[in-house]
């Protein structure tokens, strides 16, 4: 029993379009097979011809002639998917299968062989947050990069992004998804995006994903860091990227609430109002707080947040450290389930989307290493 699960190299994806018909290619077949002096690429090949001609067929096709042997074929959507490189481009493609070329075309998804998915840093100091809040709202993020990738695909782009930042709020690694059928290298979606995005947005990276991806909805933690200035004489963590509050916080007193807000809780005292979340329950899978040179990071890490609830538990953390309040005080604002209770919310200059993570099968990697570390 032969069964055919080669994983071949892209330069030869177009091999198959020999012209054979099938009982040629069956004759063909069983002669290489016959013959140990022929090589394995050639028996790959061989084995591709046929493949096509079944194409439209189920996933095996029994063979019963001179051996017994089970023929494994695919799509060429799903040939492509064995590739470990998944940023293969094809530039031109040549089809002449016998009278199949339809059904090869059909399986084809060209969607998803074209960049779908993009990592942008930005500095969200000018901006109205993320989101375009509508048409003719030109001063977000999401309005430049859309317009940016618009114009390298030379038709009309809309993304979808992990988390939307609010007015103010940076983003080191913000995951974007989009659809397109333009054909582009991974090389010219960052150059071509980048020469057209203001110098404070930049596209980092970009991933080509299945069709079923979706940046917010697949998303399955998000990281958040505050940065926190206690040295006020500093010229590189200067009020721009940081909250400068002085050098009289104490740090053991905020490292002692950390232990209130990790884990499933209602951060109801913590979201503004205005949020939509229906649900405020939220876990908090991590969070730490270390002081390096004078800046404190408080980082937080949760399946999802509410409405300005990193900022709002930010100012309660920087209340406790001025000792305005208790570390256990911090629990009896979380019961109390009103933002009344909670201190003013810290400014949004100093926090930071760090990262977004996703399942495993994405292959989504990043490189979160930064001065402000």
């Amino acid at each position: 029993m032969y069964r055919f699960e080669h994983k071949i190299q892209a330069e030869r994806l177009f091999d198959y379009y020999a012209k054979l018909s099938l009982d040629k290619a069956i004759y063909n077949l069983n002669k290489y097979l016959d013959s140990e002096s022929v090589s394995e690429d050639r028996r790959i090949s061989c084995l591709l011809k046929l493949s096509i001609l079944y194409a439209k067929s189920d996933n095996k096709i029994e063979l019963q002639k001179t051996y017994d042997q089970t023929l494994s074929v695919t799509f060429l959507t799903n040939l492509l998917n064995t590739f470990d490189d998944q940023s293969y481009i094809v530039d031109f493609l040549d089809i002449d299968v016998e009278g199949a070329d339809l059904e090869v075309l059909e399986s084809l998804d060209f969607l998803k062989y074209s960049p779908a998915l993009v990592c942008v840093e930005y500095i969200g100091k000018k901006y109205f947050g993320w989101q375009q809040q509508n048409h003719s709202s030109t001063n977000t993020v999401q309005y430049f990069v859309d317009k940016s990738l618009s114009k390298i695909a030379d038709h009309k782009i809309k993304t979808i992004c992990s988390g939307r930042t609010d007015t103010g709020v940076n983003a080191l690694n913000q995951i974007v998804h989009f659809d397109t059928t333009s054909k582009r290298s991974d090389k010219n979606w960052i150059d071509g995006a980048n020469s057209n995005l203001p110098d404070d947005i930049r596209v980092k990276r970009v991933y080509r994903v299945d069709n079923d991806f979706h940046a917010r909805f697949l998303a399955t933690k998000r990281t958040y860091k505050y940065f926190i200035n206690t040295n006020i004489k500093s010229t590189i963590f200067n009020n721009s990227y940081t909250w400068v509050v002085g050098d009289k916080l104490s740090f053991s007193s905020m490292q002692l609430s950390m232990k209130y807000l990790k884990g499933v809780h209602d951060f109801s005292s913590f979201r503004s109002s205005g949020c939509q979340a229906s649900n405020p329950q939220r876990n908090v899978s991590d969070i730490s707080l270390v002081k390096n040179n004078g800046v404190i990071v408080f980082s937080i890490t949760a399946n999802a947040f509410l409405y300005h609830m990193v900022r709002n538990i930010a100012g309660t953390l920087v209340d406790i450290g001025l000792k305005k309040i208790r570390p256990k005080d911090l629990q009896i604002i979380m019961s109390k389930k009103n933002r009344k209770y909670c201190s003013k919310m810290a400014p949004p200059n100093a926090l930071f989307l760090w990262r977004v993570s996703y399942p495993q099968k994405y292959k989504i990697s990043y490189n979160t290493e930064s001065i402000l570390l």
